[in-house]
């Protein structure tokens, strides 16, 4: 019996309709649970941050883009999307961006050790001057492909991948240790013309760039603000004069007259692993009282003091 010349084709056809209708169930399957999972955490940092809550200073700054491709400005569109993505998921922060009226001069050259890392010590200083409990700060590292054969016997060919390489850093103002150390790597296949332009380091818009900066944008953005949810409210003693003490947050931190603070000493520094260097909280030095308020600073007046000095910690009671 001779075989049918048409049994090949019509299975090769079948199988490729079963991997697509998988494709395709798959890819609706996880964006509807990737919606609900974010909808879910933005519920539940609502719940935690509470509505009488002061309002968490984070400053953004500017991010870096140390790839050859410098097609589309993808540091400011991975900019733009984190700082929408902030915005959105976050539940009472105040935001400080690059280009604000306030924002302060120091981070728009952030400091940096001989080694080229953040100096997070001097940036913690930076921070506690004008208010800010938390910055973050970040670089798109690498944009590169590559091909490796996929397929199933006689099917087999190359396909070509695109990956990013974007790095983020979240540093607590409290104690200059990071709430958040995140390498993600995106990966995408592509076409192969896009393949070359991207080994021959060509500046030709390649819109799965673009794509992949602005999904991990978005990923990142959620967990800054998982970062934040578990961070008490701060602030700092900028001068203190007599009985009035000027700490640095004010009506954009949701202060009014009559809120009262602890405040702590900044305590003791540590070395920490290479030349990285960290504060550990100390001991309570006295409470204070908000009796008049600017927007970005408040004048408070002593009830308590141990020893108050400029840039002890000021807590909620």
């Amino acid at each position: 019996m001779k075989p049918n010349p048409k049994t090949k084709p019509n299975s090769i056809l079948l199988f490729s309709m079963v991997i697509f209708l998988v494709y395709i169930w798959t890819f609706i399957g996880c964006s509807t649970y990737y919606t609900a999972r974010r909808t879910t955490k933005k519920i539940t940092r609502d719940m935690m941050a509470g509505e009488g809550d002061l309002k968490k200073s984070i400053a953004i700054i500017k991010f870096e883009n140390q790839s050859y491709y410098t097609n589309d400005k993808i540091e400011e569109l991975f900019q733009e999307k984190i700082t929408e993505t902030l915005q959105s998921a976050c539940t009472n922060i105040h935001l400080i961006l690059p280009g604000d009226e306030r924002y302060p001069n120091p981070l728009k050259a952030p400091p940096r050790l001989s080694s080229g890392r953040i100096d997070n010590l001097k940036l913690v200083q930076v921070g506690r001057l004008s208010g800010i409990g938390a910055i973050a700060t970040g670089s798109i590292n690498n944009v590169s492909a590559y091909q490796k054969k996929r397929g199933i016997f006689w099917l087999r060919d190359d396909h070509a991948y695109l990956q990013v390489q974007i790095h983020l850093e979240v540093f607590d103002t409290e104690t200059g240790a990071k709430l958040l150390d995140e390498n993600r790597l995106e990966e995408v296949e592509i076409e192969e013309d896009d393949y070359h332009f991207i080994k021959e380091q060509r500046q030709v818009p390649i819109v799965e760039i673009s794509e992949k900066v602005q999904f991990s944008a978005t990923l990142l953005g959620e967990k800054i603000c998982d970062s934040l949810v578990n961070q008490s409210w701060k602030s700092y003693v900028v001068s203190k004069e007599g009985e009035k003490v000027i700490i640095s947050s004010g009506k954009n931190a949701g202060l009014q007259p009559g809120d009262r603070f602890e405040i702590y000493d900044t305590g003791k520094l540590i070395n920490g692993i290479a030349d990285e260097r960290f504060l550990l909280p100390g001991k309570k030095t006295g409470v204070v009282q908000v009796t008049y308020i600017h927007m970005d600073k408040a004048e408070t007046v002593v009830v308590t003091d141990e020893g108050i000095r400029p840039g002890d910690i000021v807590k909620q009671q």
